[in-house]
C-alpha cells in the first residue's frame, strides 16, 4: 500500500497555554499536557481533511482506550495526583497519605523494590490485557 505523501510532513501546531491550566510555578500538568497533544491531533486530520470522515472517531474509539489499557498504571499514578489534589481543595481531606500513588504505599510500610516489582507485575498484567484486546488482521 502507498503511503498518503501528506502523513509523511511533521506538523508544527501551536496550542496556547491557557491560565486555568498552569499551577503556581506555570508549570502545565501532564493530564493538561495530554489535552494539548489531543488538540494538536484534532488539528493535524483537520488539516489532512480526514476529521469530518470518522476517521477520527474510530483512531480515539480503538486505540487511545487501549494505550490506557495497557499504561493503566501511569493512568492510575495520574489520576491518584487529581483526586488528591481535588480532595484537599473541596473538603480538606487527603485520600493517600501521599500522592503518587506509589509513595502513598511507601508511606504505609512498604519497601520501594516490593512497590516497584507489584507495579511491574501490574504493568504486565495491564500490557497482556491490553495485546489481549488488539485484533490481527
Amino acid at each position: 500500500p502507498q503511503t498518503d505523501a501528506r502523513l509523511m510532513t511533521v506538523f508544527d501546531i501551536e496550542v496556547a497555554k491557557r491560565f486555568k491550566d498552569l499551577d503556581p510555578y506555570d508549570h502545565v500538568s501532564n493530564a493538561t499536557f495530554l489535552d494539548y497533544v489531543m488538540e494538536a491531533r484534532v488539528r493535524v486530520y483537520r488539516s489532512l481533511g480526514m476529521y469530518d470522515r470518522g476517521v477520527v472517531g474510530q483512531v480515539v474509539v480503538r486505540q487511545e482506550i487501549v494505550l490506557a489499557i495497557m499504561g493503566g498504571l501511569f493512568v492510575i499514578e495520574t489520576v491518584s495526583v487529581m483526586l488528591q489534589v481535588a480532595s484537599f481543595r473541596l473538603i480538606g481531606r487527603r485520600i493517600f497519605r501521599m500522592a503518587p500513588l506509589h509513595h502513598h504505599f511507601e508511606q504505609k510500610g512498604w519497601r520501594e523494590p516490593q512497590v516497584t516489582v507489584r507495579f511491574w507485575i501490574i504493568s504486565l498484567i495491564l500490557v497482556l490485557i491490553g495485546l489481549a484486546t488488539l485484533k490481527v488482521r
